[in-house]
């Protein structure tokens, strides 16, 4: 988090974390997170979604198979490439990723479960697609210098009392979601989060942020196993994912926490600073077809401020 926090002057002095003496003295105020949050559904809660598919793409058609579970899967994967991706974006443009990948291989102990030529080239896959393809900025990851991006940027937000977090308040608030938006579509299953109310502080790690054109975007790498057939990787599965995994909560929270982190460091206009969010789900990544294995957002502005509003502590400035 430091090395992130230098290589983006605008983004110094970024909030700390709330010492947990602080925490305890409180006594009803807890420090959590989007893990927490999201892992208190019950299990099934949030069923498989029925969402269209897109146009020219059936069910009943084959679709080319592709060979992605030969890369090792789970916890292990996941913190390499989130490794890879922070070390890549702190070197900027013309990173060797071949000595990045290696020295993350080796720093992670399981050197002798993970192909270097496969992690790298999914690497380079998910550095160099073009963003535009699929709805973000006319640019790709590998061209943003780090004097422009924070990578691993921790957040916390502090609420109020006035101003606790629950399951109900969450769902009325996602009311707001404009119809048809992934947030809409997630709204119903909002009620049946498994979590208490919530008042102290809510933290997260926001894998990388980056200005581009005068727009800030959100970066979320996510490595899910979703299946072999391209279908799987496209618009209408990643929409269903990123639901039944709550990973649509995780977008707004950490759209929230950049637009407060943007009005601190002299953003007049938050809301037009934030470009979107774009979540890089990297094994689906594939030059022959641009804007597959990406899913991109930008949360409606209302519902952002309902947000903001819910998880500002008393006396807080609101979002401009």
């Amino acid at each position: 988090a430091e090395r992130a926090a230098e290589a983006v002057s605008a983004t110094a002095a970024l909030p700390v974390r709330p010492r947990r003496a602080l925490s305890r003295s409180l006594r009803l105020w807890i420090d959590t997170s989007f893990t927490s949050l999201s892992r208190g559904a019950e299990p099934g809660e949030v069923e498989r979604l029925a969402i269209p598919q897109a146009p020219g793409s059936r069910d009943d058609e084959p679709a080319p198979v592709v060979t992605r579970r030969e890369i090792a899967g789970g916890v292990i994967l996941g913190r390499l490439m989130h490794r890879i991706f922070e070390w890549a974006s702190n070197s900027g443009p013309g990173a060797d990723l071949g000595e990045i990948v290696n020295a993350a291989i080796a720093d992670s102990g399981d050197a002798g479960r993970l192909d270097a030529a496969l992690v790298r080239s999914m690497t380079e896959r998910t550095r160099s697609a073009d963003l535009s393809a699929c709805g973000g900025p006319r640019t790709s990851l590998d061209a943003i210098p780090a004097s422009a991006s924070a990578a691993e940027l921790e957040f916390c937000l502090p609420m109020g009392h006035a101003t606790s977090l629950s399951p109900a308040r969450l769902a009325a608030a996602l009311e707001r979601a404009p119809p048809g938006s992934p947030a809409s579509l997630f709204s119903p299953h909002a009620a049946h989060l498994g979590f208490g109310e919530i008042t102290g502080f809510l933290r997260g790690v926001i894998d990388l942020l980056f200005e581009f054109d005068g727009r800030w975007w959100i970066v979320d790498y996510k490595t899910n196993d979703l299946g072999e057939r391209d279908d799987d990787y496209r618009a209408a599965s990643l929409t269903r994912e990123m639901i039944e995994q709550r990973y649509v909560l995780q977008e707004l929270l950490y759209a929230v926490a950049a637009r407060r982190l943007l009005r601190r460091h002299g953003a007049a206009r938050s809301r037009e600073w934030l470009g979107g969010v774009i979540y890089p789900f990297v094994r689906g990544v594939d030059p022959r077809e641009p804007g597959r294995g990406f899913f991109v957002d930008r949360p409606d502005d209302a519902l952002l401020d309902a947000l903001d509003e819910m998880l500002r502590a008393p006396g807080a400035e609101a979002a401009p």
